[in-house]
């Protein structure tokens, strides 16, 4: 992300995370290059809870809680996502794929505001949360949704490339 926002003014986007981010003491985490635009906090939208990766009936109510939760944590964020974008007046919502609710929030908001939304994709969305169900399924059900409001996909390999052609 670094190296495609650098070229631009640092007036003429933001940088909205549920990370916060400071500067003047970043964590290990956050060492690296920083960009010298504002960033803004938005909340997660619902408590993170873990949930089992083990299949079966028994564990069913807890991916559907789960599903619920993602899909209520989906609709703060597009909110939340929405208002910055709104209150600063950016044009276009560039949103990454290291969160199985940041790209269909920012598609949400993108739509609901009327600017244009680039998804970057750091792996293949649909399929990157194998770990756990209900964020794989969750991210499956989302990932055409995605891909349909996103006036360009941004890929960092070949291979996603092919796939999101």
């Amino acid at each position: 992300m670094y190296r495609l926002l650098r070229q631009f003014r640092d007036d003429r986007y933001g940088l909205i995370s549920t990370t916060r981010y400071d500067q003047c003491a970043p964590t290990p985490e956050q060492d690296g290059p920083w960009l010298n635009a504002r960033y803004f906090h938005v909340d997660v939208g619902f408590p993170l809870r873990p949930i089992t990766d083990r299949r079966g009936a028994a564990h069913l109510p807890r991916e559907l809680y789960t599903l619920a939760n993602l899909t209520v944590a989906l609709y703060r964020r597009a909110r939340a996502i929405g208002t910055v974008v709104r209150e600063r007046n950016y044009r276009a919502i560039v949103a990454c794929s290291g969160d199985p609710i940041d790209l269909p929030a920012s598609a949400i908001a993108a739509r609901r505001i009327g600017v244009r939304f680039l998804a970057y994709m750091f792996d293949d969305y649909g399929t990157q949360y194998r770990m756990f169900a209900a964020h794989q399924h969750f991210a499956s059900l989302c990932d055409h949704l995605v891909a349909r409001c996103a006036e360009r996909i941004i890929v960092s390999n070949e291979m996603l490339a092919m796939e999101y052609a």
